[in-house]
């Protein structure tokens, strides 16, 4: 797993080991699940931790950042979802 505090950096540090790890591939395996169809059904929790986070809150503020939507927005809107939020009339 990564602390979330060295993500901003791009490293995290890989806390089995104690070393610095690089997480662009994290990113990039994040999102290519969140957009993934067959990959739907995967809660984005279970994605946050398959990229190293240990929680969801760290890993919702990181991938903001990094992509400037939420998760679950950048799903929503690679697979053509319709939003949770009713329209106004």
């Amino acid at each position: 797993r990564h602390s979330a505090v060295s993500h901003q950096e791009g490293l995290a540090v890989d806390l089995a080991h104690g070393r610095p790890v690089r997480v662009g591939t994290c990113w990039a395996e994040a999102r290519a699940a969140l957009a993934d169809p067959a990959q739907q059904a995967r809660t984005v929790l279970d994605i946050a931790l398959a990229a190293g986070f240990g929680s969801i809150g760290p890993f919702n503020r990181a991938f903001k950042e990094e992509a400037g939507v939420s998760p679950s927005e950048w799903r929503r809107k690679a697979l053509d979802l319709p939003s949770p939020i009713p329209e106004r009339a």
